[in-house]
């Protein structure tokens, strides 16, 4: 069966403010796929999303919808396929009920449809007890939730979303996040999310693209990514322990399956490594970082650090506690050798 494609974008170069923030050969979307980039502070991601959407040129290249080129003559056409979600979201001096439903008459919904539908994404987006408020009376997290509304409710065909996440409070983040993945799978829609959060790319699409200084350094599935990251930029970015090579060594008496010499680094990812309080341990817990993913136990082990993850009940009731001796196992298999 020939694969169709929502979004084809090919031999890509975005300049902004004279300087090149986007270079990169190609990015294909699949209808009905959801794929999350992440990268960097200042990698060009927001770039990205405006540059899909149409919103911001490219200089080179060409970006087609749904198997037609885009051009000057019918960019405003497809541009009306598609709507988008900013992480600051712009909303207009009225209650958020009213910027819905405009939003939505301006694409050519009659009043009936947009009153029913703007009702019923403020609902399913948790933003319905905010339906006549203004603006200025919206936390952030109520602003990003009105934002995803308006979003849904154009029936986008491409749905652009940039850390819809970002203003949410964390207790909110799992309800709002179910109610995202649901809207996703109902709608159909084709997606790009921009998020800095490797867990919300794994609930929110089944491909990841990693953005570094404008170029997509991998791409591939969710698991295709956090199991063999291919450099470790990309490795630190998906939450991977990483080290120079001579320290794990030395460290951990695990050796490269061929001349040391063509290895740069090694990143291990938090699964791989197993650790249990023992006495007679070698390693030693220093500190606790809280993550989405839940509380990130921080190990001197033989002069360097590593994480683990373990739920934030564990460390509240002592069964992790600073200065505590650990034993660490490692999978073998799970060590991703990084190459020069």
């Amino acid at each position: 069966m020939e694969e169709r494609y929502a979004l084809r974008m090919s031999n890509i170069c975005v300049e902004r403010a004279g300087s090149k923030v986007l270079s990169f050969p190609k990015l294909e979307v699949l209808e009905n796929e959801n794929i999350a980039v992440i990268g960097p502070n200042g990698s060009g991601k927001s770039s990205l999303l405006l540059a899909a959407a149409l919103l911001i040129p490219s200089r080179e290249g060409q970006i087609e919808y749904f198997g037609q080129r885009v051009s000057r003559t019918n960019r405003r056409k497809f541009r009306r396929m598609a709507s988008i979600s900013f992480q600051n979201p712009t909303l207009l001096d009225r209650p958020i009920g009213d910027n819905v439903k405009l939003a939505m008459r301006l694409r050519g919904f009659d009043k009936e449809a947009a009153a029913r539908e703007s009702s019923l994404w403020l609902e399913r987006l948790g933003a319905d007890q905010i339906s006549k408020k203004k603006p200025h009376q919206l936390s952030g997290g109520e602003m990003q939730r009105a934002s995803l509304a308006r979003s849904f409710s154009l029936a986008p065909k491409l749905l652009f979303l940039d850390e819809p996440f970002g203003a949410i409070d964390p207790v909110d983040k799992v309800s709002i996040s179910r109610a995202l993945r649901e809207s996703l799978n109902e709608t159909k829609a084709a997606s790009i999310i921009v998020t800095h959060d490797v867990g919300e790319a794994a609930v929110l699409a089944s491909k990841l693209a990693i953005l570094v200084d404008g170029v997509i350094t991998q791409f591939g599935t969710i698991g295709e990514v956090l199991l063999k990251p291919n450099s470790s930029t990309v490795a630190t970015l998906v939450g991977h322990n990483v080290f120079p090579i001579e320290d794990f060594v030395k460290a951990f008496r695990f050796f490269p399956p061929s001349d040391i010499e063509e290895y740069q680094a090694v990143s291990l990812p938090s699964h791989a490594i197993h650790a249990t309080r023992d006495p007679n341990g070698r390693a030693v817990i220093v500190r606790y970082e809280a993550t989405t993913a839940g509380m990130n136990v921080v190990l001197a082990f033989s002069g360097i650090e590593l994480s683990v993850v373990t739920s934030p009940d564990s460390v509240g009731i002592g069964q992790w506690a600073i200065g505590q001796r650990i034993a660490i196992e490692l999978e073998p298999n799970k060590i991703v050798w990084l190459a020069k």
